[in-house]
């Protein structure tokens, strides 16, 4: 965990932000109060330019192509939204995709230097060279190791559930049921151009069975 959390405001990082105060405070407590540093900081996105500027590019240039792509799955007959084999292939399917596309925008934005300014007082280097070296652009790496037990009591305590029961999209059978079938087409690639394609072979393993 870092010693502090910065994020754009919203309303969606409530349990971020409770969870990191939580977190310094069980494990930092003794060493760095509020005061000398508060635990998370929340930014305007005016304030955040850069990463916002680049993900508006990824929603006008890559994500509204993904959302007319996948929109026209159901007006052409594709997807049939009455149909549980639909809705759980459509959510096993195009959330892997739609991941694959965020983690490449996350690995393209750590992997790519900003500009050079002459009054900034970081390196200018990307993002993952200052967080895996940062010896060798005279920083420290402040992160606190957190024990993987806290982490299931924190899960358990906000949550009530499970990190697999979080992270699935449809039920356990049916994850089992649609990865035998996607194997047995040969588990193509994972790309929006092609994502209904690959969704009508999939369903006709699956509805054949």
């Amino acid at each position: 965990m870092p010693v502090q959390l910065t994020f754009n405001g919203g309303n969606e990082t409530g349990l971020m932000k409770a969870l990191q105060q939580e977190l310094r405070h069980r494990l930092l407590a003794d060493e760095l109060t509020e005061l000398d540093r508060p635990s998370t900081v929340m930014l305007k996105s005016t304030d955040n330019i850069p990463i916002e500027s680049l993900w508006s590019y990824w929603q006008t240039y890559t994500g509204w192509n993904i959302k007319e792509i996948i929109l026209q799955g159901n007006a052409n007959g594709l997807f049939a939204p009455g149909n549980p084999n639909h809705v759980n292939l459509f959510q096993w399917l195009w959330s892997r995709i739609i991941q694959l596309h965020l983690d490449e925008f996350q690995d393209h934005w750590n992997a790519t230097p900003p500009r050079s300014q002459k009054f900034k007082l970081l390196p200018t280097a990307a993002p993952e060279m200052i967080f895996f070296y940062p010896e060798r652009y005279d920083m420290l790496h402040c992160g606190t190791t957190v024990p993987a037990e806290l982490v299931e009591e924190l899960r358990a305590t906000h949550l009530n559930k499970t990190r697999t029961e979080v992270m699935e999209w449809v039920p356990q059978a049916c994850d089992q049921l649609v990865g035998d079938a996607y194997e047995y087409i040969g588990s193509p690639g994972l790309h929006y151009t092609t994502g209904w394609a690959t969704f009508g072979k999939l369903i006709e393993v699956i509805e054949s069975a």
